[in-house]
């Protein structure tokens, strides 16, 4: 919707019109647990990692953000934000623990997992899609974690890889339904988006596995009089 559009909409009366507080949370977890293949190299030696890891990621807006909502009887609604900003910041931190060890035929390099642990604050900025009764929450910057994470990139243990991470992006996609209902709602209501991925196991070791839960809240608290 169009800025034009909803003044329009707002001087009319057009029903459908209201206006709400957003905040959006996300919580992200990760477990992945590995063995080396013991015939890896040259179907003699080994090869790949043993050991774990997990990751808890945790951001959420810092402020409210006043948003405007046309909710047509039929189709989808647009939402947009007062001051016309096209994203929604959020920021908290990732958790990271783990330990991993390294074969590679008859050595043991460093797998250099160390600067990939810890507490590490992160941000990113969210934009929202609507269709067909569904809503979409997805990264608008692209924010990749090498740049928040000094030290944990190419030449470390492949801790996106392992949290099955699209590439190196810190945020991925999340859907969730949005029927029509909830904008008739008088008070405040939440949106819930959710993804899970699994990595390749082979790309590590012989055993493991690798589970990652996205899981995204959209409130929406209806402001009473406000236009």
């Amino acid at each position: 919707m169009t800025l034009a559009v909803a003044q329009s909409a707002q001087a009319a009366g057009i029903p459908g019109l209201r206006t709400y507080e957003l905040r959006i949370s996300m919580q992200m977890k990760s477990d992945f647990r590995f063995s080396h293949d013991p015939v890896g190299c040259n179907g003699t030696k080994p090869m790949g990692y043993d050991g774990e890891g997990h990751e808890i990621m945790e951001m959420k807006s810092p402020r409210p953000v006043r948003v405007q909502v046309f909710a047509p009887p039929t189709g989808d609604p647009s939402v947009m934000r007062k001051d016309l900003k096209p994203t929604y910041s959020i920021a908290g931190l990732s958790k990271r623990t783990g330990q991993m060890t390294q074969f590679v035929c008859d050595t043991n390099p460093p797998s250099n997992i160390e600067p990939c642990l810890g507490q590490f604050p992160v941000h990113d900025e969210l934009e929202l899609r609507f269709y067909k009764q569904k809503f979409q929450i997805s990264t608008n910057t692209v924010q990749d974690t090498q740049s928040l994470i000094a030290g944990c990139g190419d030449h470390s243990f492949n801790w996106d890889g392992a949290v099955a991470r699209t590439g190196d992006v810190l945020t991925q996609v999340g859907e969730g339904p949005a029927a029509r209902s909830k904008w008739k709602t008088k008070g405040s209501f939440s949106l819930y988006g959710t993804h899970r991925d699994t990595c390749t196991v082979a790309d590590f070791g012989a055993e493991g596995s690798c589970a990652t839960a996205w899981s995204y809240k959209v409130n929406f608290r209806r402001l009473k009089g406000k236009k």
